[in-house]
């Protein structure tokens, strides 16, 4: 079932999750060099529960850390890496103390 969607989808679809995709994989794999050997560890990224809303995809990249000031860092480093590299097309998101995923 999930061919016959794929196959329906318009080309710009196609190329809106493909570009969705690169960039939280780029972010996941920035994320596991800065973690380096410290006790992190991320996880993702996967496609969100709900993965598209109204053309808009969204992925997510689980990051567990003991303390918040190491989860602080990477944040404020993936913010740098976003704004040198990114378009600002995209929007990213950050939940600390998530009680639910969705």
């Amino acid at each position: 079932m999930q061919k016959f969607f794929q196959k329906n989808k318009k080309p710009e679809e196609n190329f809106k999750e493909a570009r969705v995709k690169a960039l939280a994989e780029d972010f996941s794999d920035y994320l596991r060099v800065l973690a380096g050997n410290r006790p992190i560890q991320v996880l993702g990224p996967t496609a969100a529960a709900v993965a598209r809303v109204k053309d808009i995809y969204r992925y997510v990249i689980y990051v567990k850390a003991a303390k918040l000031e190491a989860l602080l860092i990477l944040k404020n480093a993936l913010d740098e890496r976003k704004k040198a590299m990114h378009s600002g097309q995209e929007i990213v998101q950050y939940d600390f103390d998530p009680v639910n995923t969705f």
